[in-house]
């Protein structure tokens, strides 16, 4: 029976995919032909990757502070809207209570009207 890879072992990504998701500029270039390692390339491959990473981590950070913000402006919309509704209910059944009194009014007055004809 096969076993499927779990997330803790990690396959390396293949060169291309690295190289297709990192900034160009931030690329580093093959190190020696496998045998002869040249230490002040690794260094500067060593460099360009915590850059990158920092740059990364950076945009990270942003991208959380915006989705923070969002969250928070969703959250007072969320409120005055429950706000108004609340509000708008309210005016509804004042409107209704007007409207009733007014009615009476009128019956009232219409009947006094037609009291005071005969």
């Amino acid at each position: 029976m096969q076993r499927r890879a779990s997330n803790h072992e990690m396959i390396a990504p293949s060169t291309n995919s690295w190289r297709r998701h990192s900034s160009p500029s931030l690329v580093p270039l093959p190190v020696g032909d496998g045998e002869e390692i040249d230490p002040d390339a690794l260094q500067g491959r060593c460099r360009s990757l915590t850059q990158e990473r920092d740059l990364l981590r950076q945009r990270l950070l942003e991208k959380a502070m915006r989705e923070a913000q969002h969250e928070m402006m969703i959250q007072g919309l969320q409120n005055q809207l429950a706000k108004l509704t609340v509000l708008s209910v309210s005016r509804q059944s004042r409107y209704e209570e007007l409207l009733q009194a007014y009615q009476q009014f009128k019956d009232v007055a219409l009947t006094e009207f037609d009291d005071d004809d005969m």
